[in-house]
């Protein structure tokens, strides 16, 4: 699997981004050429193909002769979770107060249009999205369980729904066996010390073939 990251701005000596210059992307462990990249207008150059399974650093040149060497950081893959905030009865038309699954606490969406919520921040020293899970127990066995994903996020000062996404999806689960559900793709412009609202509805017509949502997991560099 590979990872996106985009590096900070290269400026010349009276602050202006370097535009067009090309920079490498070298393996830390084995100086491999992994991946090269040019900078944009910002100065900053964008990187899509990094293998997840490696450190990197990262090398510029522009000119004829001048040779600058960036070592913006190793990339080590890091973890951040966060547990469900709220779960929405449908039938009740009211908030309900969180659910156990075992010894788990939980945003219980069993019925139909249950929805359960997750609000997290993001990390401010987040550079690029590994990948985005939301971590469920279902509450029955489908082959094809049909969960609808929504996403609200933003950073400060922004609309809270600055970036929005939303999708039906099925899923093959096993009851009581915990699954994540792959939400990256709705995560595609996370920015470091946004705000993310994650909404997973339960889109099955017959009771009692929803989840239990544990939180949200996020993988990054």
């Amino acid at each position: 699997m590979a990872t996106s990251y985009t590096t900070d701005p290269l400026t010349n000596d009276n602050g202006l981004p370097l535009v067009n210059v090309m920079v490498h992307a070298f393996n830390a462990s084995t100086d491999a050429l992994v991946e090269t990249a040019y900078t944009g207008s910002a100065g900053t150059a964008a990187f899509t193909a990094l293998p997840d399974d490696a450190n990197y650093y990262f090398i510029a040149r522009w000119g004829n002769k001048t040779l600058r060497w960036i070592r913006d950081f190793a990339i080590t893959p890091k973890e951040y979770w966060q547990s469900a905030t709220a779960a929405w009865d449908q039938s009740a038309t009211a908030y309900i107060p969180g659910r156990n699954i075992g010894d788990y606490a939980s945003g219980a969406a069993v019925d139909n249009l249950d929805i359960a919520y997750c609000t997290l921040k993001i990390p401010h020293d987040f550079r690029s999205l590994i990948s985005a899970h939301a971590i469920v127990v279902p509450d029955a066995t489908l082959a094809a369980a049909a969960w609808n994903i929504f996403t609200d996020y933003a950073a400060e000062g922004e609309a809270y729904n600055t970036h929005s996404s939303s999708a039906t999806d099925t899923y093959n689960v096993v009851d009581n066996q915990i699954f994540a559900i792959d939400i990256s793709s709705h995560l595609t412009s996370l920015a470091a010390n946004d705000f993310v609202g994650v909404v997973i509805q339960n889109a099955e017509a017959d009771a009692g073939k929803g989840f239990y949502l544990l939180g949200v997991r996020i993988r990054y560099r």
